[in-house]
């Protein structure tokens, strides 16, 4: 009988890679928060991290990596929260809550939501530009199979393509939350109440309505109803 196989153990030299990136991070974090992106340079981040400037870019190769870096993590948390919720409750509700993971995280970090929110729409350049990108496109596809299901039960009109219900919601997020960390963070309910609101007018132009001709039947056969149980 032969033996389980024991699993991998990280090697010395991943597990020291695993500490310097660690070390880059909350290097990171902090010399965002306290001077901001602007102000703050590679080689500050190097010296926090206790590394060296070489050694640096070869994990990043200019600060929006760097910041990718930092939260990357926390991005992918949020994203894997987000696809295991249930796809039973309305779109709007569903939508709220896989936003609402990134709130959490801004709401958490509100330095680095700064950084993120601002730099991250120019982040086209680096190590990190592609997985970032793909990032956005997995979150949005995860939005739009979430809309196929949703116009599959008849909630959504058949007619509405559920990539273009993922642009539409994710331009929706982006505007709502950075209104709310631009007014400062500190309130999460109030600012996933509002998304909640914003989700919900912009769905009204691509959920199902019952046509004319239906809604006056059901009238009818409810006032039918009505009468015959009158005295």
């Amino acid at each position: 009988m032969t033996a389980a196989a024991k699993p991998d153990r990280p090697s010395a030299l991943d597990q020291k890679k695993r500490v310097k990136l660690a070390a880059i991070r909350a290097a990171a974090r902090a010399a965002f928060a306290e001077k901001g992106f602007e102000a703050a340079t590679m080689q500050e981040i190097a010296r926090r991290a206790h590394v060296a400037i070489g050694t640096l870019f070869l994990y990043a190769d200019n600060k929006r990596d760097i910041a990718f870096l930092a939260s990357m993590e926390d991005f992918d948390r949020a994203k894997a929260i987000g696809a295991a919720l249930p796809t039973d409750a309305s779109l709007a509700e569903q939508y709220t809550g896989i936003f609402g993971e990134y709130y959490r995280l801004h709401h958490a970090h509100p330095a680095m939501a700064q950084v993120i929110l601002s730099e991250f729409p120019f982040f086209n350049v680096g190590k990190h530009a592609h997985q970032h990108a793909e990032g956005v496109r997995l979150l949005k596809a995860e939005l739009a199979r979430r809309a196929r299901l949703a116009a599959e039960r008849g909630e959504l009109r058949a007619t509405v393509a559920p990539a273009d219900v993922a642009e539409l919601v994710y331009f929706v997020f982006q505007g709502a939350v950075r209104a709310w960390v631009r007014a400062g963070p500190d309130d999460l309910v109030a600012g996933l109440t509002t998304l909640r609101r914003m989700l919900s007018l912009a769905l009204e132009g691509v959920i199902a309505r019952a046509t004319p001709l239906r809604r006056h039947r059901a009238a009818g056969s409810r006032l039918s109803a009505a009468t015959a149980s009158m005295p």
